[in-house]
């Protein structure tokens, strides 16, 4: 996977405007000298002209500081679907965060408690969090330091600003999603998971390569939007019932498994999103999930399909786990091949899981 070096933009601010010109080209940028001064300023307004292959998210690695939430918040009002971008299109590159508009009577709603609605040491508007309501967890950290519950990935509204989490102060916890990458290590030296599948007469990569690199780009992209995201194990021992044990363990919020398919016949080929039907929750976040993957069409969506047997999807006998199974395509198929080996297809694909989660989040857990 080859490494993107950003372009650090507010490094060049105080400069002269005609002395970028070259910097300009390289980068195919243009910018719009918003104050007149000629110097280049985080008041300007820098444009990124789409190269071919291009995604929103590959766009978001080439600039210091810009997340794929940024460029999409930033271009909302030239753009209704920001992957529907195409080639010699202008981008904006945000120099600073967009602030939300609200209405006269939002902005006095959220102004009145604005000093009780403060997080001890922390911005906690960029955090997926939840509220916990449950008296026996609140009656155990009652007394606590607030600064030692934040490491332990709980916030609390210090609404007596003592720093210590009292008695009928809301405590939150950071939403969690666990990564699970199928079929063990991409190491030929180690032992597979049973089903791990070689593709050596389309190329030297396996399905235990593609969902390794996959798992470690979706995490980056999911902590981008907020969550706090921890990977299964993998190791040459890590089979079915020790991701599935591990998974019990950790308890986390989301769960999603990354796999991908084979086949004997060649042509095959797809994206499917698979859940169990016994958890109600598992169908709300495959729902959200298969929607933005639906939407981005990289791969040919093959839908939702139910699986009660999956090893790796059971055991959550409470049904607090919200998990899915994604198959992302089929190493057995060409054209599955080459986009699961292609970086910006694959982002494609994996930003629109990650798309997914973010709305089931807003959707579901952020209001329970």
């Amino acid at each position: 996977m080859s490494t993107v070096n950003p372009v650090d933009l507010k490094s060049s601010f105080g400069q002269k405007l005609e002395g970028l010109s070259d910097f300009c080209k390289e980068n195919h940028l243009q910018i719009t000298d918003t104050n007149g001064d000629g110097i280049f300023d985080i008041n300007d307004t820098v444009e990124y002209s789409v190269q071919n292959g291009d995604s929103i998210w590959g766009i978001s690695r080439k600039f210091e500081g810009c997340s794929y939430k940024d460029l999409k918040e930033a271009n909302a009002d030239n753009f209704s679907d920001m992957n529907s971008i195409k080639t010699d299109d202008k981008v904006i590159i945000p120099l600073q965060k967009k602030e939300k508009t609200q209405r006269p009577e939002q902005q006095a709603k959220t102004e009145a408690p604005k000093e009780q609605k403060t997080f001890a040491a922390r911005d906690f508007e960029s955090i997926k969090t939840k509220q916990v309501n449950d008296q026996k967890i609140q009656k155990c950290l009652v007394g606590e330091n607030i600064s030692a519950l934040q490491k332990s990935g709980f916030f609390v509204v210090d609404k007596n600003n003592n720093g210590v989490f009292d008695e009928g102060e809301e405590l939150h916890k950071q939403v969690t999603v666990m990564l699970d990458a199928g079929h063990g290590s991409s190491n030929d030296n180690e032992r597979r998971d049973p089903g791990a599948v070689p593709s050596k007469e389309i190329g030297p990569h396996d399905e235990a390569y593609f969902t390794g690199v996959a798992r470690d780009e979706l995490h980056k992209m999911l902590e981008e939007e907020g969550f706090k995201v921890v990977d299964n194990i993998r190791t040459n021992k890590a089979h079915l019932a020790d991701r599935q044990k591990n998974k019990l363990r950790r308890s986390p919020d989301v769960f999603i498994s990354l796999h991908c398919d084979s086949a004997e016949n060649k042509a095959a080929h797809g994206e499917t999103v698979l859940y169990n039907p016994a958890s109600t929750e598992d169908k709300k976040l495959a729902n959200c999930v298969n929607k933005e993957l639906k939407s981005d069409k990289t791969f040919r969506n093959r839908d939702m399909q139910q699986r009660k047997n999956l090893c790796v999807l059971n055991g959550d006998k409470d049904g607090k786990i919200a998990e899915i199974l994604v198959e992302m395509g089929f190493v057995s198929n060409k054209d599955n091949y080459d986009k699961l080996n292609d970086a910006d297809k694959r982002r494609a694909q994996l930003s629109s899981i990650a798309r997914g989660v973010s709305t089931y989040y807003e959707t579901e857990i952020k209001h329970t």
